[in-house]
């Protein structure tokens, strides 16, 4: 981020690497499963949302809508995780709130009120997805073969 913040960035418009899911030891992993998953959520919130401050003054706050967008997402993270819904509801957070359509709405009332429920179907979710995707690239190049 700093050194785009002084000049040009190049985009290179090309898949350069790719995100493994579900590997044990993996950062991911470490840090977002196990009994301290919680806290070490709020604690990686924190950090960037303090990161991002030092960013904003780093850079004379030139980039300070960007930021302040990003640290209201990591805010609201972290209000998440701690089950804070009224937060989320009123005050800076209220208009967040109130954009978000009736799917989300539901996601966010079930993550705040059966955290662990949520939990339990998102990766169940996922890994309905990892299935779904392995059998549409077998589909596809059984497809491509002539076999179907």
């Amino acid at each position: 981020m700093y050194l785009g913040s002084l000049g040009k960035v190049y985009y290179i418009d090309k898949i350069m690497s790719v995100y493994r899911t579900n590997v044990k030891g993996s950062w991911t992993m470490r840090t977002y499963s196990g009994k301290s998953s919680t806290g070490n959520a709020i604690k990686h919130n924190k950090s960037i949302i303090q990161f991002l401050e030092a960013f904003d003054t780093d850079t004379g706050y030139k980039f300070a809508d960007s930021i302040k967008e990003a640290k209201m997402m990591r805010e609201l993270s972290i209000l998440r995780t701690e089950g804070k819904l009224q937060e989320i509801k009123s005050g800076k957070h209220g208009a967040y709130y109130n954009a978000l359509g009736f799917k989300e709405k539901v996601k966010l009332h079930a993550s705040c009120y059966f955290p662990r429920i949520y939990r339990q179907i998102a990766r169940l979710k996922k890994k309905i997805g990892v299935i779904s995707l392995r059998f549409k690239t077998q589909f596809r190049k059984l497809f491509r073969l002539g076999e179907i």
